[in-house]
C-alpha cells in the first residue's frame, strides 16, 4: 500500500471573537495531530485580538454576553486550558504556522513583538498562491 501522503489545510482567520478564535485553533490543532500541516493567516479582527494578546479573555457577542459565567465556568470544569497556553504547546510539537496579514499589521499599527505567536508577516495574495491554492482544504473563521 502506498503511504498517504500529509493533508494540507490552509485557513483564514478574519473573526476576532473569542469562540472564533478558540474554535479555530481546535480545529487546526485536531488538523495537525492527526497529521496535516497547517498555516493559518490572520486578519482584520482576529490579527488585532492575537496582538492584544488577550486570547484568554473571554469576549462574546452582544447576544451571548448573558453566559459569559456558564461559558468560563463550563470551560474550567470540562479543564479546558486557557487559549494562550494550548497554542503555544501546539505550536511547540505540531506542524502549525501562523501568519500576519500586512495590510492588516500596517492598519492596526503593530509590531512583531505584539505578535509573538505569528511565524511571518505575508500579503493576501502570496498566502492564497503558497498555502491556499496547494492546499487540500481551505476553511474561513
Amino acid at each position: 500500500m502506498a503511504k498517504q501522503k500529509a493533508k494540507k489545510l490552509a485557513m483564514m482567520v478574519h473573526n476576532g471573537s473569542s469562540e472564533n478564535i478558540r474554535s479555530a485553533f481546535n480545529t487546526a490543532i485536531l488538523a495537525a495531530t492527526a497529521g496535516a500541516k497547517v498555516s493559518m493567516l490572520f486578519r482584520s479582527w482576529a490579527l488585532e485580538k492575537l496582538a492584544r494578546q488577550n486570547l484568554d479573555k473571554l469576549e462574546l457577542p452582544p447576544q451571548y454576553t448573558h453566559r459569559k459565567k456558564f461559558i468560563e465556568d463550563g470551560w474550567k470544569r470540562i479543564g479546558y486550558p486557557p487559549l494562550s497556553k494550548l497554542i503555544k504547546e501546539a505550536k511547540e510539537s505540531l506542524d502549525i504556522k501562523i501568519y500576519a496579514c500586512t495590510a492588516s499589521n500596517a492598519l492596526f499599527k503593530l509590531k512583531k513583538k505584539d505578535l509573538p505567536l505569528v511565524d511571518d508577516f505575508v500579503g493576501v495574495y502570496s498566502f492564497l498562491e503558497k498555502d491556499a491554492f496547494t492546499a487540500d482544504m481551505v476553511l474561513t473563521y
